[in-house]
């Protein structure tokens, strides 16, 4: 009965470690890690009034395994990295993505 629960608890540990070191951080995120829809987070920045930031983000797949759909234009990215129209650069960690450009700057997070 030992065996079997430390057999048990090798699996778990396995998949643990399997899900940790295929989630996005310093290993680079996949197109399936981005895809999905983001809310902007209070504190945003935007110095400029004539600039504001969405308050929903969508982003799908691109046309390219290495692409992302960001505002109706695929964007390369590069690990969790992009950069879209205008100079506005992306960066993903987790379920949040930081956006900046044009003067503003934000977080956005998955629902």
């Amino acid at each position: 009965m030992i065996i079997k629960n430390k057999s048990i608890l090798m699996i778990a540990v396995a998949i643990v470690s399997f899900s940790f070191l295929t989630s996005c951080g310093d290993d680079g995120c996949t197109q399936a890690d981005w895809i999905g829809t983001y809310d902007l987070e209070e504190g945003h920045m935007c110095p400029d009034t004539t600039v504001r930031l969405d308050e929903v983000i969508t982003i799908s797949a691109g046309g390219e395994e290495n692409t992302i759909n960001y505002a109706g234009s695929d964007i390369n990215f590069t690990d969790c990295n992009g950069t879209g129209p205008f100079g506005i650069t992306l960066a993903l960690d987790g379920d949040i993505i930081s956006v900046s450009g044009l003067g503003c700057d934000g977080e956005y997070t998955r629902r």
